[in-house]
């Protein structure tokens, strides 16, 4: 059995190896490139692994970028690279429930991320305000900022309701789970009757627009 697995962990380490000496690495699929940087990892195989990573973390930050549309000015409270830096933490994690999502949804997932973080930031910045008081003049204490609030989602909504009706749909397929394009099953293409590169473009500006109207909430 060992020597099985033995066998298996050089076929994969061969396989990434051949694809990253070829610059074939653009062409893969990030999600199998975490899976393959998770299993390299536990194997101690740093050098290869450290090259997935490398392409996980620049393909993240254009992504990211995308979505979010515009860079901060003080790069300390960048929640790009925050959520590039979450990611590459989460990866290099085995126990890391969150590194394994990256195997399943890599675009999803960043996205969650980015939503998250200018969530996060926007009540540090408010917590930064002097501390409101009840009646007996006692702090009243903030909020904690692990996920969204109403405000955040009635942004979110008003931005929506602001798109065109199949925008919206895309969107909102999207975020119930269903992918740009299936062979297998129901895909937001497929119901929509557009292709799979203008649904993830649609879905990719709803994004970005929700990320600056979030980005502007303090």
């Amino acid at each position: 059995m060992n020597a099985s697995i033995g066998a298996s962990q050089e076929r994969l380490r061969e396989k990434w190896k051949a694809i990253v000496d070829e610059n074939g690495l653009p062409g893969e699929d990030p999600r199998q490139i975490v899976a393959a940087c998770r299993q390299l990892s536990s194997n101690g195989d740093a050098r290869l692994c450290g090259v997935l990573v490398q392409h996980l973390a620049a393909r993240a930050d254009r992504i990211v970028h995308a979505m979010y549309g515009y860079r901060q000015r003080n790069d300390s409270d960048d929640p790009v690279a925050q959520v590039v830096e979450d990611m590459i933490d989460d990866i290099l994690d085995l126990q890391s429930a969150d590194g394994a999502g990256f195997e399943k949804s890599f675009k999803g997932k960043l996205r969650y991320r980015l939503i998250d973080k200018i969530r996060r930031r926007n009540v540090r910045q408010n917590i930064e305000q002097p501390v409101p008081c009840d009646a007996a003049n006692q702090p009243i204490e903030p909020p904690d900022g692990s996920s969204l609030g109403p405000e955040d989602h009635a942004v979110i909504a008003t931005v929506l309701g602001q798109l065109p009706e199949k925008h919206r749909l895309a969107y909102q397929l999207h975020e119930a789970g269903f992918t740009y394009s299936s062979k297998t099953g129901a895909s937001i293409a497929s119901m929509l009757k557009i292709t799979p590169k203008t649904a993830e473009d649609w879905v990719d500006r709803a994004t970005q627009r929700i990320m600056q109207e979030l980005g502007r909430q303090s």
